[in-house]
């Protein structure tokens, strides 16, 4: 073999061995190009977590104070809002569990206000408003409501190219010794419901039934069991009233005995119920239940709401609200 072959095959093995060292040179350099794609990925999911956001407390508003009658419909205005634009829900109360909401989880709603025996008699109502982060947050507006009966009404005098000048008696300091605000007892000034009047109707008012499905201590849950008949006028609505003559004030554990009346002009069927937010009635099947106090464990007393609601056959509510202050005769 001549040294140029010689040559000729180590040349040859040289390149071929620098072709081999290249190509896994080339094998190593990839595998950190896939390293550094595995942080990428990681760095995009953390990216992606979800961000929690500051919660602020709901904005409410009641609306202005009211003066009202007894047993008015009003319109209620309440407002209320989450500033992050969380969505809110809302809840009307009233003190004492005085007068109906239409629909007590609306800011807008209709209120009427319960019967009043003192000149000038006081119900606040709450609107609560809260948010989904579970934060909550009430005002209050309080309800005027003038008994007619005992409260005189608001005098207009106009003079001349004037606007007309109002007097109100119930807020003339002048005027305090004949429309008191608190009257030492119930109805000072004569406030006194006509007596039951003899409709000569066939169908006396009965009391309405408890279903299964129905709670009868909350009677604006029961309605009209029966068949509807045609709507009639407002003025034919069947209406309640309960004596004015009730103790104002009874101790813990007595009773006492009520009388309602039903007003009936059109001769419908009616229904009636009681109830009361504390204590118990007896013999709520007829218009004139006993009222059993309950014990009372605070020191000034409480006091209790009773209610009196008529159904008729047109499909109305009509009701009428006494409160009773119970005495706590133990307080020690």
């Amino acid at each position: 073999m001549s040294s140029n072959s010689t040559f000729l095959i180590i040349a040859g093995v040289g390149v071929a061995l620098l072709a081999l060292l290249l190509l896994l040179g080339s094998g190593e350099e990839a595998a950190p190009v896939t390293d550094v794609a595995l942080p990428v990925s990681s760095s995009t999911q953390i990216s992606a977590a979800p961000v929690s956001f500051y919660s602020s407390a709901p904005v409410v508003h009641a609306g202005l104070d009211r003066v009202v009658g007894e047993r008015d419909q009003i319109e209620l205005s309440g407002e209320g809002y989450d500033p992050s634009g969380r969505p809110v829900t809302y809840l009307w109360t009233a003190e004492g569990g005085l007068g109906f909401f239409e629909n007590a989880h609306s800011p807008t709603t209709t209120f009427t206000s319960p019967s009043a025996c003192d000149c000038d008699d006081m119900v606040n109502l709450t609107l609560t408003v809260t948010n989904s982060a579970g934060m909550s947050v009430s005002d209050q507006m309080v309800i005027s409501v003038r008994d007619p009966l005992a409260c005189p009404a608001t005098t207009c005098v106009a003079p001349s190219f004037l606007e007309p000048i109002c007097i109100d008696p119930c807020q003339e300091s002048d005027e305090v010794a004949t429309c008191p605000a608190t009257p030492s007892e119930p109805c000072d000034s004569l406030c006194i419901s006509e007596g039951p009047v003899d409709d000569g109707c066939p169908q006396p008012p009965v009391p309405c039934p408890c279903t299964e499905d129905v709670n009868c201590s909350e009677p604006w849950q029961t309605g009209w069991p029966f068949d509807s008949q045609p709507v009639l006028h407002p003025k034919d609505r069947a209406k309640p009233s309960i004596d004015r003559h009730f103790p104002r004030e009874v101790r813990e554990g007595s009773s006492t005995i009520l009388e309602g009346y039903i007003r009936n002009p059109a001769c419908q069927s009616v229904c009636f119920t009681w109830s009361a937010s504390k204590g118990w009635l007896e013999n709520t099947n007829t218009l004139t239940p006993i009222y059993h106090a309950p014990d009372s464990d605070r020191l000034e007393g409480e006091t209790v709401t009773i209610s009196l609601i008529v159904y008729d056959t047109a499909q109305g509510r009509s009701y009428d609200q006494i409160r009773i202050k119970i005495q706590n005769t133990n307080p020690g």
